[in-house]
Formats: C-alpha cells, sequence, structure tokens
C-alpha cells in the first residue's frame, strides 16, 4: 500500500492532469558544480583572445546570414544533361551563437542546404 501511495504522489508532483511530464529547467546546481563553472569562466576570461578571427567562420565556411526560399525557373548558362536526376544535400557549419571559448566543428549549429532536380 506504501508503494501505491508514494507512487501516486510522484505522478502528481510530476505531472499535470493531460499526464504531460513538468521539466524543471534551472536544476539546483550543487558547491561543485558552481565552482567549476566559476573555473571555466576564469579560464575562457584569462586564455581566449575573441579579437582573433575564426579560421573554419570566414570565406567558404562563413555561416549563411539569411535563408532564401527555393528559386523558380533558374536561368541556366550552358547547358544540364538530359540524365540529371537526383539531389544534392550539404550540411554545413551555420553557427546560430558566436562560440564562448574556440570553435570546434562538432559543437555548433548547422545548416542542412537541399537540391532536388528532376525531368530537365
Amino acid at each position: 500500500m506504501a508503494a501505491a501511495e508514494t507512487k501516486s504522489q510522484v505522478s502528481t508532483t510530476r505531472t499535470t492532469d493531460g499526464g504531460i511530464l513538468l521539466v524543471d529547467p534551472k536544476p539546483n546546481k550543487g558547491i561543485a558544480s558552481k565552482f567549476i563553472d566559476v573555473v571555466e569562466k576564469l579560464i575562457v576570461k584569462l586564455m581566449y583572445d575573441s579579437k582573433q578571427t575564426h579560421h573554419y567562420l570566414t570565406g567558404n565556411f562563413a555561416p549563411l546570414l539569411e535563408e532564401t526560399p527555393p528559386c523558380q525557373n533558374l536561368p541556366v548558362k550552358g547547358y544540364l544533361p538530359e540524365c540529371l536526376n537526383g539531389e544534392f544535400v550539404r550540411v554545413g557549419p551555420n553557427p546560430k551563437f558566436m562560440p564562448v571559448a574556440g570553435y570546434h566543428w562538432y559543437t555548433s549549429s548547422f545548416c542542412f542546404c537541399y537540391s532536388h532536380t528532376f525531368g530537365w
């Protein structure tokens, strides 16, 4: 009986009437976690030079500033082969936020580019 009571208490505290789990976006941090955050911010402040440009965020690797809709009736110089039928997919870096300290390919947001060709 005690197990059923604790289960009902847990279900009422963590869910709403519709059965949706409530999420606490700001969990309580312990002393060790707060200390590590302070040390990390101190290291970033002392060692990171924000004036230096990131090689992987410039030139051809620069993020797209605006997203464009698909183009209809795009003019083509030259010709496209009749057998061209398929799709071109590219996933490239497009950071939503500037990196806090340093830049790494695997820690940023990505932009998914897609183009489909058919029956020219």
